[in-house]
């Protein structure tokens, strides 16, 4: 009995890493492989290939399987960026325990008309990407396909969670789907976000009038800095600053919304603005940066960084805004300050205004202070006081010098109130000890104190860290 038994384990036991289910668990460490019975990773490879069975390119295909003591969810989607992070986002979102996450990447060949499943293959290695990557691929489609077969590359997810409820699965697969469809006009509306994100660099180069607006340079420089891999664009909009009844509202421009911003049924959407909103709305400074009130629904739950970019007519009057939502890349909160647009110039400032010469040990650990300071912080706000602490305060340690006590306000540039980051280093021979207290707000700023918010809502979920993002194409992890 035992002996015919060990023999029955071994032959699951192989069978798990042959044909098609050693392709879908290639990645499957050996230690979490030896956590499960074959039979049951057999039975959920197998439950996943009847989930694949029909399936047309454009759709998501989400569904809950339901174990002992387990739920698993499996997806199956056209291969994109972004999948795999955006799925337990929402599955955290919602409350689910994740205990293990499958993502096998094929190459699949479907019926023309049926959709129906012929054929699936781990993605060739001599194309260099190996299954379970997220980053954008190249087509295949020339690999495999025939007069009545179409191929292309799939992602199929499985996710092992917690046990939930038939109430509760019903609430996974509708966030699930949603979730999957955000994925999919941010990747689809990626390359059109990236070209708006030039024009309307080169357009400000031919404004009327360009003395008279504020920071016009540098939203040339920020827009071309964010095309070069530093921002990840997920949604953009254009409106028009018009009056109605007397008041300045926004106004959409028809079928311009694209990624998370394409328009809804309603296209005709007016958003009326705050008293601070319509005290800037006219003001002749060409960029509006700062953070939504929303989590962003793709890539990683942070709160979603906006950029507006004012439009002016021949007069060089504000007659619009186009708007960009997305996710500021790792090389935002990492890379030098005086790199970044918008940062550097106020960097500049801070050091004019301390008057330490540039090659002074002063005036380089005051810059070493600045470069600890968030630079996307820096980028949305104004330093308004610098204060210089003299030897023999109670900052100063060792009697090497002076401490600088940096205490920029930063002013939110679509709110009136404001927050203060303060930075207080020691310099000493072999550098600065820099010790940080941040006092920031309770909660980030909503979009519509300045300019409104997005016409639909972007569901909340838990925070997370940067990712870079390269130049051509949006990157996950």
């Amino acid at each position: 009995m035992s002996s015919g038994s060990s023999v029955e384990d071994r032959s699951d036991a192989a069978v798990v890493r042959e044909g098609f289910f050693g392709d879908y668990y290639e990645h499957l460490a050996e230690e979490d492989s030896r956590a499960y019975a074959p039979e049951l990773l057999i039975s959920r490879a197998s439950t996943h290939r009847k989930v694949a069975h029909s399936r047309r390119p454009g759709n998501a295909i989400v569904e809950i399987g339901v174990e002992a003591d387990r739920n698993v969810v499996y997806i199956v989607t056209d291969d994109m960026p972004f999948l795999v992070d955006s799925v337990n986002a929402e599955l955290v979102r919602q409350n689910c325990a994740i205990r293990l996450v499958m993502h096998p990447l094929f190459v699949v060949t479907r019926d023309r008309v049926s959709g129906e499943l012929t054929g699936a293959s781990r993605v060739p290695s001599n194309i260099g990407i190996s299954s379970g990557d997220t980053a954008a691929l190249p087509s295949v489609a020339h690999l495999l396909g025939d007069n009545d077969n179409a191929s292309h590359m799939e992602s199929w997810i499985a996710v092992e969670i917690d046990r939930v409820s038939e109430e509760a699965r019903a609430e996974l697969v509708a966030g699930l789907q949603r979730i999957l469809g955000d994925v999919r006009a941010a990747v689809e509306d990626w390359p059109k976000m990236r070209s708006k994100a030039l024009e309307l660099a080169e357009a400000l180069g031919k404004v009327s009038h360009p003395e008279q607006i504020a920071e016009l340079r540098q939203a040339q420089d920020l827009l071309r800095w964010l095309d070069d891999g530093n921002f990840t664009f997920l949604g953009y909009r254009e409106y028009d600053l018009v009056n109605e009844d007397g008041e300045d509202v926004l106004e959409l421009r028809e079928h311009s919304g694209l990624g998370l911003l394409r328009e809804g049924d309603n296209t005709r959407q007016i958003q009326h603005l705050t008293d601070a909103g319509r005290k800037r709305a006219r003001e002749k400074r060409a960029l509006v940066i700062t953070k939504a009130n929303s989590r962003s629904t793709v890539h990683r739950p942070a709160y979603l960084d906006y950029i507006g970019v004012k439009s002016f007519d021949a007069a060089g009057n504000v007659n619009g805004e186009r708007r960009f939502i997305g996710l500021f890349a790792t090389s935002a909160y990492t890379g030098a300050v005086r790199n970044i647009p918008i940062v550097r110039d106020k960097v500049d400032a801070v050091l004019r205004n301390a008057g330490f010469p540039m090659d002074s040990h002063s005036g380089k650990d005051l810059l070493g202070i600045l470069e600890h300071t968030p630079a996307t912080n820096c980028s949305r706000s104004k330093f308004r006081t610098l204060r210089l602490r003299p030897p023999g305060s109670s900052d100063s340690r060792n009697g090497a010098g002076p401490s600088f006590s940096c205490a920029p306000t930063f002013t939110d540039v679509s709110c009136p109130q404001s927050y203060t980051c303060r930075v207080i280093g020691t310099p000493r021979v072999s550098g600065s000890v820099l010790s940080r207290n941040y006092a920031r707000p309770s909660k980030p700023r909503a979009l519509t104190t300045k300019l409104g918010s997005p016409s639909r809502p972007l569901h909340a979920s838990s925070s997370g860290s940067g990712c870079h993002a390269p130049r051509n194409l949006p990157k996950s992890t």
